[in-house]
Parts: C-alpha cells; structure tokens; sequence
C-alpha cells in the first residue's frame, strides 16, 4: 500500500491544510482478495503534529475483476500466478494468486460423444433374400433384425433397440437415445437375384448413416438364359454368313454354266 492509498483512506482529506502528509502505520498485507483489514493512517500536518485514524482496508477479489468464458480460456489474459486445472468431467476450476476462485463447469467446456458417435454399426455380409424389397413381411423383417444384431452382439451397448422398415430400413437406437442408420439397400435383396457380400459398414460421424465400405457388386453373366432365343450379335453374324454363302455358290453356278456353254 503506498501514501496515496493512505490519503484515499481519508473521507475528509481535502479539507486537511495544505502540505499535510499520510502514512500507514504499519504495512497492509493485501495478497488475499475479498478481506476487511484493519489498519492505521498517520496524518502528518505541516507543524509537525500527527494524528493516528483508525481505517478499514477492503481487498477486491481477483474474480470479481475477471471474467472467464468457456472455449476462451486464455492464461495470458489472467494475473501472473493464476493456475487453471481442468477435472475430470471437464469442470475448470481457476485459482487466482489472492485465493479467489471462478469455476467453469464441464457442460460448457466439452460436449460428450454419444454412443452412436462411439459405435460403427457392421453390415452383416449377406443381404436376406425377401420376396419384395419394398415391402417386406414381418417374418423378414425378424431375420433382418437378427442377421444385424448377430453382425454387431460385441459392439451395441446394452439395452440397443434394432427396428426395421417396409423396406428393410434399419433404426438403430442406442441407450442415449441417439440413432445410426443403414439403409434397406444394403440389407435386403430380391430373391432369386445375386446376393453382393456387404462387408463392415463404417458410421459416417454424424451417427445417422452407415456406408459400405469394399462392397462386391452384382456382375452381370455374360451368358444369356436358356429361353430359346440367341444373342442378337451372334444372330447377325450367322446371317450374315449366309448370305456370303449363298452369292458365292450363286457365283460359282453361274461361271460353271457359262464353261459348258
């Protein structure tokens, strides 16, 4: 504390004779915010008299001039000495060099992953057979849930709900109440035609779709199927052949006549 702290210290100072002087009596320790102190101004007049007032010295908090805000943290901007921690749920509590304290809790600090956020849902490797991909019974509807639930019996937590549209359209709700999704497409296949081995289906990160990732697609046979009718390519070629034979038997017939002639 200096002289001029001294003389503020005085309500009535300005009424004092001119050349008056203050000093404190003893030192003030003020290291530590938000106190009452009691200490003593000596008044020194110009004749050299003295006059000891008695005074209350308050010590402001370092967190009533400070003011944190979540995702700005910055020491820089904080008292030499101030020491922030951060909890393990996140809280941060900062601890100013007078002992004052200002608290940021957890919530605004980070924000949980949820787990859908945590779980990568797998593609089970083979699409079931159904007999309309757009409307699927409630008999194929059960064995597209369980096909999933038997891809993914390590990696959904406990209490996870698989539920199954017309399409085949998988919701998976975890605990939390949050979603991934995996589209009908990637589950179901019409029977009779080629079942594409689906593989691991990685979330996305938004934790509302899944994508296949090294997907077999369906190839197309190069062979027609046994209904009786050719290959219109190999149709032209065979009558095109024919004519080629027919004008040259035309030909030779023709040249033999016109030799015996």
């Amino acid at each position: 504390m200096t002289p001029d702290d001294a003389e503020v210290a005085i309500k009535n100072a300005g009424d004092m004779p001119e050349e008056t002087t203050y000093s404190w009596k003893d030192s003030v320790d003020t290291s530590e915010g938000g106190k009452d102190i009691p200490a003593v101004v000596v008044v020194h007049f110009p004749d050299n008299s003295e006059r000891e007032v008695k005074v209350t010295v308050h010590t402001n908090k370092m967190s009533d001039s400070y003011t944190p805000e979540a995702g700005k943290i910055s020491k820089d901007k904080f008292p030499e000495g101030t020491e922030v921690t951060v909890g393990a749920d996140g809280t941060v509590p900062i601890n100013y060099p007078d002992g004052s304290q200002d608290t940021i809790p957890g919530d605004q600090v980070v924000e949980a992953k949820t787990d859908a956020d945590k779980t990568n849902p797998t593609v089970p490797g083979t699409k079931v057979e159904v007999k309309d991909p757009n409307n699927l019974t409630d008999e194929e509807k059960q064995q597209v849930k369980e096909s999933i639930e038997n891809a993914n019996k390590d990696q959904f937590p406990e209490g996870t709900q698989v539920t199954i549209g017309n399409d085949g359209t998988a919701t998976i709700t975890y605990p939390d109440g949050s979603q991934d999704v995996i589209p009908g497409s990637q589950l179901v296949t019409k029977q009779g035609s080629d079942v594409a081995n689906a593989g691991d289906a990685k979330n996305n990160g938004q934790g509302t779709t899944a994508s296949i990732q090294g997907a077999t697609a369906d190839t197309t046979a190069k062979k027609l199927p046994q209904t009786g009718e050719q290959d219109a390519s190999a149709t032209a070629a065979t009558g095109l052949g024919l004519i080629i034979l027919s004008l040259l038997g035309l030909f030779g017939l023709g040249s033999k006549k016109r030799k015996e002639d």
